[in-house]
C-alpha cells in the first residue's frame, strides 16, 4: 500500500509494509538486506503467532549477530500499565507509543526522527 504524507510544501510518497504478526515483520527485515528501504518499523504488541516484544528482541539478535543496521522500532500497545511499557523497552523497542496511534501521531514520529 503507498501513502502520501504532506510535509510543509511537499508530498512525501512512501511504502506500508503490512503484516499480521511477528513473522511477517521477521520476513520484512530478512527481505530488507538485500533492499536497505525499511526506514521505521511500527509493531503492535499485540499480535497472533508472536507478539512484538518478541519479534522486537529477534530483530535486535539478528542485528547484533548479523552486523545489519539498527531499525528504529515503534512499538504500540494498547496496555498503559508502566510494566507493559518496560517490557517493551526491555526488548529493545526505540519509542512505546499507546493506542490508538493517529496518522498525524505517526508523521510526527517520523519527523522527529529524521525519515521525514
Amino acid at each position: 500500500m503507498k501513502e502520501k504524507l504532506r510535509k510543509k510544501e511537499n508530498e512525501i510518497e512512501y511504502e506500508i509494509l503490512e503484516g499480521v504478526d511477528g513473522v511477517d515483520l521477521l520476513r520484512y527485515i530478512v527481505e530488507d538486506q538485500t533492499k536497505n528501504s525499511l526506514k521505521c518499523i511500527f509493531t503492535d504488541e499485540s499480535m497472533e503467532f508472536m507478539n512484538g516484544s518478541e519479534a522486537i528482541k529477534i530483530v535486535r539478535k539478528m542485528e547484533n549477530e548479523n552486523k545489519i543496521k539498527n531499525y528504529f522500532i515503534v512499538s504500540v500497545s494498547g496496555y498503559e500499565d508502566l510494566q507493559s511499557k518496560h517490557i517493551l523497552e526491555s526488548a529493545g523497542a526505540n519509542l512505546v507509543e499507546k493506542k490508538p496511534l493517529m496518522k498525524s501521531s505517526m508523521k510526527e514520529i517520523l519527523e522527529k526522527i529524521g525519515v521525514i
